[in-house]
């Protein structure tokens, strides 16, 4: 993985990252959960700051982990009453199926994906990663991220 910070002049300055989960590399079109792989942009700074292509994650192990089978919480999940197994959110630790997604996206600011589920979003913002669920082109997508990151503050 890339990323990591880099010191200039004794401050440390972060690479901004967005995930983008797609199948096509055109179209916003994957579900966080069943993701088998999400390209990452940087945000390049300047006058005009833009999204560039950075690298495509693969998810270790995508085509063997499936979703837990109906009426079970993943292992090691706990949800006080056995589980329901409906992606509700268990306040146990994540499943290896989705544990393999949120630490490919560990270091981005957000992640634009077709659905997330409230277990995902829940699991990504304790990492601090945002979550936009949004079915676009990444094309038009990316502008408007990088717009709403970089924005300036108001006065």
């Amino acid at each position: 993985m890339s990323s990591a910070p880099s010191k200039a002049m004794g401050a440390v300055l972060e690479e901004k990252l967005i995930a983008v989960a797609t199948a096509n590399g055109l179209d916003i079109d994957s579900e966080f959960g069943k993701a088998a792989s999400f390209d990452i942009y940087r945000i390049a700074p300047g006058e005009r700051p833009k999204a560039e292509f950075l690298e495509r994650r693969e998810v270790p192990g995508a085509d063997e982990q499936g979703e837990p089978e109906q009426g079970q919480c993943a292992p090691a999940r706990g949800c006080g009453n056995g589980g329901c197994g409906k992606g509700h959110g268990c306040a146990g630790p994540a499943s290896p199926h989705l544990q393999a997604r949120l630490d490919a996206v560990s270091d981005c600011l957000c992640v634009l994906c077709a659905h997330a589920g409230p277990g995902a979003k829940k699991a990504l913002a304790a990492q601090a990663v945002t979550v936009f669920d949004i079915a676009l082109p990444v094309e038009r997508a990316l502008p408007k991220v990088v717009a709403w990151y970089t924005r300036s503050p108001k006065a």
